[in-house]
């Protein structure tokens, strides 16, 4: 039964990470005026000349974003696996990592200091993820509940 908990815990961790880093995403692109008029992903050239003109700011909410998103999702998988090593949040990581890979080889216009950075901020992210639920377990147990 401790794989299937582990299995649960890795899917709820990608399903809320990606969740958190979609919301971060969408407040980005509610706040920036030059996300009003997105090209169609289909209309490659015109899509690529978008993302290359983006401002520098857009980029960093999108590392935010993704790396909030990757740090809460391997805090949820490291909570619900039970675990006090990071091979669940290291798991979450790795995988959230594949997905921008994916979306950086589909958009290559990118720049390269961006991509260089998304590709870095995964695992440490989760890892964070993982050490911060240890120290709130550890600050926890410090202060015992009292049962009357």
């Amino acid at each position: 039964m401790k794989i299937l908990r582990k299995i649960f815990s890795f899917i709820l961790g990608i399903t809320v990470g990606g969740l958190v880093s979609f919301f971060i995403e969408r407040l980005g692109h509610e706040n920036l005026t030059i996300y009003q008029d997105v090209p169609d992903m289909i209309e490659v050239e015109a899509f690529s000349a978008f993302i290359a003109n983006l401002p520098v700011g857009a980029f960093f909410i999108l590392l935010f974003a993704h790396s909030i998103g990757t740090l809460i999702a391997g805090f949820i998988a490291t909570l619900f696996a039970g675990e006090t090593r990071p091979i669940t949040a290291t798991a979450v990581g790795a995988v959230m990592l594949c997905f921008a890979m994916i979306n950086l080889i589909s958009i290559t216009s990118h720049p390269v200091w961006f991509k260089v950075a998304e590709v870095m901020i995964y695992i440490p992210s989760a890892i964070l993820g993982f050490r911060i639920l240890l120290k709130m377990k550890a600050i926890l147990k410090q202060y015992p509940t009292s049962q009357s």
